[in-house]
């Protein structure tokens, strides 16, 4: 058996929309570009065979023509072989993208779409047998039928096999929550590979690198940039060079994202507990590059609250974005002081009326509160102009 060493990426999601990051967008586009050219990079480094993307290369079979354009600009930059199989985003069925005049155009010598089941012959005595996805629902595959469709048999090449999908064992896609289909049996990919059927298995459509069976030679290779807040997804934002001898499989992540989506939470109660979570975000790098998602819990008073509604703006425009989760059950409860001090008249029976409305609770509190904070926030306004 000859050596081979490739990189294998998935789920680029290239024209992924991020409606929270607005006018910033542009950024965000850009990095996911740029993680194709670290891939590049690091292929051409490595000396690599070729480059497998397991599935969901572009987020949708109508994306713009700008993607497709950039994305074969950038895959045309170098002569080492790239390799595609359609995923559940990049449909390979009617209206395709990767059937389109714009692809067809514009495809560089060097990239190849798997189209079938039928083996692809990277080079003499390696093979690439792969599932492209034709259906947004799948039926469970036919792993042996897969198995045998390679054409070197025995010790005479490496044979790897590239699916993209869920398990019925590790769930699929970037969300916990996400219940799985179950397309692929991991105790079939095991069977393929202690057999010597198949050398490697490359996964695509989990965002995490994940390492699955006890073999070593089956993985998820994440995305190459981030999609989801870390809170669903744990460790995007790499690929995986892969090196296959006769006797070994080594899997190596490397890091091919710049960007962060956090979800922080946090307890508010005092000024203290907001000056932590000041701290925290500080204390974060690369902010223009980060977006943040609060849940905040606990309760403060109406100038406690204008000041963590002064902090979200401000770090709002700092970071790419900061944004408070709706699931937040923070709640705003005016002190002596906070009336007293600063409404008088119709605004002063205004703040009292909202107040009992949110200690009553009910289906009208959080809008009482809501209500009540802009209130407050809009007559300190005024006091201090």
């Amino acid at each position: 058996m000859s050596t081979v060493k490739f990189v294998h990426t998935a789920d680029w999601q290239l024209g992924m929309k991020r409606h929270v990051l607005g006018e910033r967008h542009s950024s965000f586009d850009d990095a996911r570009m740029d993680s194709v050219r670290a891939i590049v990079a690091r292929a051409e480094e490595e000396g690599v065979d070729f480059i497998l993307a397991a599935g969901d290369v572009f987020d949708d079979n109508t994306v713009a023509t700008q993607y497709v354009m950039r994305a074969l600009s950038v895959l045309g930059e170098t002569q080492i072989p790239v390799y595609i199989l359609p995923g559940n985003h990049d449909l390979f069925s009617a209206g395709t993208v990767y059937e389109s005049k714009t692809f067809k155009n514009y495809r560089p010598s060097n990239v190849h779409v798997i189209e079938s089941i039928e083996p692809v012959q990277v080079r003499e005595g390696v093979e690439i047998v792969g599932l492209p996805v034709v259906s947004k629902y799948p039926l469970p595959a036919d792993l042996e039928e897969l198995g045998g469709k390679f054409s070197t048999s025995g010790d005479e090449g490496i044979r790897i096999l590239a699916l993209h999908g869920g398990t019925d064992l590790v769930f699929s896609g970037s969300d916990e929550d996400d219940e799985d289909d179950g397309q692929f049996s991991i105790a079939g990919m095991e069977r393929l590979i202690t057999s010597g059927a198949v050398h490697y298995v490359a996964l695509g459509d989990r965002h995490s690198v994940t390492e699955l069976g006890t073999t070593g030679r089956i993985w998820y290779s994440g995305a190459p940039e981030v999609t989801a807040f870390d809170d669903r997804e744990k460790d995007s934002g790499q690929a995986l060079l892969v090196e296959i001898d006769s006797d070994d499989c080594s899997v190596e992540a490397f890091r091919t994202g710049s960007w962060k989506m956090m979800r922080i939470d946090a307890d508010l109660d005092s000024e203290g507990d907001l000056e932590l979570l000041k701290s925290r975000l500080d204390g974060t790098g690369d902010k223009e590059k980060t977006i943040v998602k609060l849940t905040l819990n606990g309760t403060v008073s109406l100038e406690l609250g204008r000041n963590l509604d002064q902090l979200v703006e401000d770090y709002a425009e700092l970071f790419a974005n900061v944004r408070v989760r709706k699931a937040s059950t923070l709640v705003r409860r005016p002190e002596f002081d906070d009336i007293s001090d600063l409404f008088s008249g119709y605004a002063r029976d205004a703040a009292e009326d909202l107040t009992e409305m949110s200690i009553a609770g009910g289906a009208d509190a959080r809008t009482a509160e809501d209500a009540l904070g802009l209130l407050y926030r809009l007559s300190r306004a005024e006091a201090e102009s």
